[in-house]
């Protein structure tokens, strides 16, 4: 009988037991039913508030703690988790929720910080292909440098090698003007 339902069984056991021993005892003594009467139902009233005070304080904590953690945040404290009793059970599930949200958390983190390391990689791939990309295009503009200036090397040379056989040609004739 440890429940909240347990308790207010017993206390309606408890109560009726002594509000049957008052009005029995008020038959038998008619002077004290008129003293027993409203002491006995505000006696009843009393305990009746406190006992749903008890009660309706401790389910506005954990209301107010069950909306903390749905906002998300992991880092409360979860009230009445030794109690045996039905709010000892929704506490004890509010902490599983709690470590299922930091699971999650964590997860979402690591997949995050994997997604930045995948774009970072994807980058530096890039980059890196940018790079030989250019690489190849600077030894392809510089193949085609090195063959034109061979290309103009040898029409120069052609064209010395023209005009040095005309002079010769010139001299070996006897014509010394060129």
């Amino acid at each position: 009988l440890t429940s909240i339902k347990g308790k207010m069984i017993l206390l309606a056991v408890f109560v009726s037991v002594v509000w049957a021993s008052l009005v029995t005892l008020s038959y038998r003594v008619g002077k004290f039913l008129i003293l027993f009467g409203p002491v006995g139902v505000l006696s009843l009233l009393v305990i009746s508030g406190l006992l749903g005070r008890s009660i309706g304080n401790a389910v506005a904590r954990m209301t107010e703690v069950m909306s903390r953690l749905s906002d998300g945040r992991t880092d409360i404290v979860i009230p009445f988790t030794a109690r045996r009793d039905e709010l000892g059970e929704m506490a004890s599930a509010m902490q599983v929720f709690r470590r299922n949200a930091e699971a999650q958390r964590e997860h979402e983190a690591l997949k995050a910080r994997n997604a930045e390391t995948e774009a970072a990689r994807a980058e530096e791939n890039r980059a890196r292909a940018e790079a030989e990309s250019e690489r190849q295009a600077n030894e392809i503009r510089n193949r085609e440098d090195v063959a034109r200036r061979k290309a103009e090397r040898d029409a120069e040379d052609a064209r010395i090698q023209t005009e040095i056989a005309a002079v010769v040609a010139s001299a070996a004739a006897g014509d010394f003007s060129r």
